[in-house]
This record gives structure tokens, sequence and C-alpha cells, in this order.
């Protein structure tokens, strides 16, 4: 393992991080912000205030381009990946008894997504996202 690059341009911790394509890195930060990352140009292309509390979970589908991201503040949401940039949010979870702290997505081969989401109570709920406005093809 060599290291690469280093970054030190944030003002606050970041807590998770997952590659939307080769060069754009999204950022899920303690102040419970995302930023999608520019790694080439060492810049901020989209900064957004993604929740109201810790930002416990992200996860992208390449296949879908969808990020979703989940949080202390009880909600889970979607988020749509298009010209380096993320849409407005769908919420798929919001309420105030269940902190999600933990989401997967799983894609099978009849083109069905579903979406897994746990908490730190040993509750786990598996969601079909066809229910869902976008258009996940």
């Amino acid at each position: 393992l060599q290291e690469i690059q280093t970054f030190k341009l944030f003002r606050s911790k970041v807590v998770f991080a997952v590659f939307l394509t080769k060069n754009i890195i999204a950022l899920a930060l303690s102040d419970y912000y995302i930023v999608l990352f520019n790694i080439h140009f060492r810049a901020a292309v989209q900064t957004i205030h993604a929740h109201t509390l810790d930002i416990t979970c992200l996860h992208y589908s390449s296949k879908r381009k969808l990020l979703f991201s989940s949080s202390l503040d009880c909600s889970v949401k979607m988020w749509r990946f298009k010209a380096e940039k993320l849409s407005s949010p769908e919420v798929i979870e919001e309420g105030e008894d269940y902190e999600t702290t933990a989401l997967a997505l799983i894609e099978d081969s009849s083109n069905e997504s579903r979406l897994v989401l746990c908490n730190s109570q040993g509750t786990i709920k598996l969601y079909s996202l066809s229910r869902f406005s976008y258009q996940l093809s």
C-alpha cells in the first residue's frame, strides 16, 4: 500500500468516504454535510447540508447512480448522482424511533433493488426500492 496524495481541506472530521467516480468522492462530515470532492482538482464540487444529526453511513450504487445516507436524525435519504452533482434527496425512512446505524443495497440478477437498514437495537428493515419515484434503471 503506497500513499499517493494527502488532503487537509475540511473544517470538520470526515466520518465516511465513498468513490462515486474515478475522481469524485462523497464525504460525510461530522457537521452533518455531504461534500462531493474532486480529487483531481483538489476542490469541493458540491456541499449539501444533508442531515440534522450525525451521518452514520453512506452507500453508493454505481449501477444505479444512487447515493444513500443515513443519520442519527432517524432519516435515510436517496440521492441521484448525475453530472457530478447530487439531486435533491428522496426520503426513504423518517421517524423518531429508528436511528439507522448501517445500510446496504442488494441488487440481484432480476434487476430488483432492495435496501437493508440496521439499527443499534438489532432491528433490520428491508425495503424494495420499486416504490420510490426515481427510475432505477
